[in-house]
């Protein structure tokens, strides 16, 4: 795809496991690139799936992967580097001198993918780059991985509270058991740490009183729902509070601000529609049927009660009904990630329909809503 789906950021604003999660929820296909001052990392998602990831580390390079683990001997993988060279793969050259059967290559891809995602989960510093693509290329090997059993064990492993408190954003925040996550964590095969801590939210609850309720200590609890959050086994809770004056005011205020910034997205949303009801005519609102379908579940809530026949925009007000009673940050931070989402839902399905015809159409839409929401970086 081009530059247009290309969302840019810096680690400083996320984690790596949480820019994870946002692509394993897309369920698009798409490439990861991390730069960091120490080593550059490239991860590939096939339909939202993690099936692919390198790195420039040579710590990290699948024949110093598989000698840490046992799997060769150093003889071995003298000899493998010894003869592989800028056009040969090296697991083409164990293969090829007997270090490696073929049908051993899942597996060490595997370990490899593992040792890469384990190492970057602690990276705090960097830029990451994430770019939609049509197709998962050709060149490289589809590797089948439990990404969210990978992320829950690589995450519960980081040993930094920085991280886990950028993760958790606050401890005042209302998390439970997502809908229907009974059968998956059973799948996940969790650890009894992370099966008491997701039995305590079966029940919504602050981070901090899931710290007073758990016979764990606080630092692991903070990190299990972390974990948790990262593998959609939980999720937030939108609960009336009771508000002073001033966090009332907030809110007034903050819906004020909201509204100003959806109608930036709404214009260009009626923008696209107009474009697509020229080519295609009614078969537009089918169009904007699977723009919706983009959107995930965790979002897809929030356009309740929309009938969205309306040029494609999204109705304000059933919007801020559907948010309810929830801080001035949590509407802020909900608005921006459906507003993205719908926005590259749009993109996307474009793309797919028309190739590069409106491009000029893309890029102007993109334009003019470019910073407006905290967190919007693309090019």
């Amino acid at each position: 795809m081009s530059e247009e789906l290309t969302i840019q950021g810096s680690l400083s604003e996320t984690t790596v496991p949480d820019l994870f999660r946002t692509v394993i929820r897309s369920r698009e296909t798409a490439a990861v690139s991390i730069a960091s001052e120490s080593r550059q990392d490239s991860y590939y998602f096939l339909e939202g799936r993690l099936a692919y990831a390198s790195s420039s580390s040579r710590d990290l390079g699948l024949a110093d992967v598989l000698l840490t683990a046992g799997e060769i001997s150093i003889a071995q993988y003298e000899t493998a580097i010894g003869r592989a060279g800028v056009s040969r793969r090296i697991a083409d050259v164990l293969v090829e001198t007997g270090a490696l059967g073929i049908e051993d290559l899942p597996r060490a891809y595997e370990l490899q993918i593992t040792r890469i995602v384990n190492d970057a989960i602690s990276l705090g510093d960097g830029d990451y780059t994430i770019e939609f693509i049509s197709d998962f290329p050709s060149e490289l090997t589809v590797v089948a991985l439990e990404s969210d059993k990978l992320i829950l064990s690589a995450i519960g492993a980081v040993d930094r509270w920085s991280l886990v408190e950028r993760g958790i954003s606050s401890l005042e925040r209302v998390v439970r058991q997502a809908e229907g996550a009974d059968a998956r964590a059973f799948a996940l095969e969790l650890s009894e740490g992370e099966n008491q801590v997701f039995g305590l939210l079966s029940e919504p609850m602050t981070i901090s009183a899931a710290c007073e309720r758990s016979y764990l200590p606080n630092f692991i609890v903070c990190r299990t729902i972390w974990a948790l959050l990262v593998a959609g086994l939980v999720d937030d809770v939108r609960e009336s509070t009771d508000e002073s004056g001033w966090e009332r005011r907030e809110l007034i205020a903050t819906e004020y601000e909201l509204e100003g910034e959806v109608e930036r997205y709404n214009t260009v949303f009626q923008s696209f529609f107009a474009t697509v009801f020229q080519r295609i005519g009614d078969y537009a609102y089918d169009f904007v049927d699977r723009v919706v379908t983009r959107v995930s579940a965790t979002n897809l809530k929030y356009l309740a009660g929309m009938s969205m026949v309306n040029e494609g925009r999204i109705d304000v007000d059933q919007l801020l009904t559907n948010l309810g009673p929830t801080s001035a940050h949590e509407k802020r931070q909900i608005v921006q990630d459906m507003m993205n989402e719908m926005f590259y839902g749009w993109v996307l399905e474009l793309r797919t329909e028309f190739g590069d015809q409106f491009d000029a159409v893309i890029t102007a839409g993109q334009e003019k809503i470019r910073g407006r929401m905290p967190g919007a970086k693309s090019q």
